[in-house]
């Protein structure tokens, strides 16, 4: 009897894995680091954010549940696994992936996922602190890397006075405490340190948290609006 089985039942993306092994022996690739994108760790901060995402829920204003055609931008999204495959297993109408990132060669292999799974993307190689042409468009914006950035309000320009984004943008910024890596400029002791740093509005917080990662150190992480949600 012939059996067929889906790669995925046993924990591999086939479209990832030849995206891999076509550069596998390309110098100019780090594949130890590409390898980091899908760590325990990684996956299980992402899994998080997107988990709370969905469960993120407000009787007095609109949350994301409740949108059709959500459109969303990665600050710092790397090659966009497993983020944007977690976004698209969930039931958000998630229509438009946009990654900025500083790293060509991680905005390539990004585009190479998109195009294997048919999705609609962009991309931009940019600091995320230069406001684009479409940013008024975006829906959601996730940071998960804010310990290699700036603070929200900076590198947006002081987002209150800047109509860069929706009013009813939602922003979702996880940042950590492992201050001891020589790139992480902007870690944190705490949530409420996080929730200082980004300036989100008081009244629109829909989540606030932290886990514990299997390497010993918290990953913090809070959702919300940067505007009053009761005056949308």
């Amino acid at each position: 009897m012939k059996v067929m089985m889906d790669l995925n039942t046993i924990g591999v993306d086939p479209d990832i894995w030849r995206i891999l092994w076509d550069v596998a022996d390309d110098q100019s690739y780090d594949m130890k680091q590409l390898l980091g994108s899908m760590s325990p760790h990684q996956v299980q901060s992402k899994a998080w954010l997107v988990k709370e995402l969905v469960h993120a829920y407000n009787e007095e204003f609109p949350v994301l549940m409740e949108k059709d055609d959500i459109k969303v931008q990665l600050h710092g999204g790397w090659v966009g696994f497993p983020i944007v495959a977690l976004l698209k297993s969930t039931p958000l109408d998630i229509t438009h992936v946009e990654n900025i990132d500083l790293d060509k060669k991680s905005l390539h292999l990004f585009m190479r996922y998109m195009k294997a799974k048919g999705y609609s993307y962009s991309e931009k190689c940019k600091d995320v602190g230069v406001k684009g042409p479409t940013d008024n468009q975006i829906d959601l914006v996730i940071n998960t890397s804010s310990e290699h950035m700036p603070d929200l309000p900076v590198y947006l320009k002081n987002f209150r006075k800047v109509r860069r984004y929706k009013r009813d943008c939602v922003f979702a910024i996880q940042s950590n405490n492992m201050f001891h890596i020589d790139d992480h400029i902007n870690c944190v002791n705490s949530v409420e340190e996080l929730i200082e740093k980004t300036e989100l509005h008081k009244n629109g917080l829909l989540y606030k948290g932290e886990i514990e990662m299997e390497n010993g150190y918290k990953r913090f992480m809070v959702i919300g609006y940067a505007h009053d949600p009761r005056n949308f």
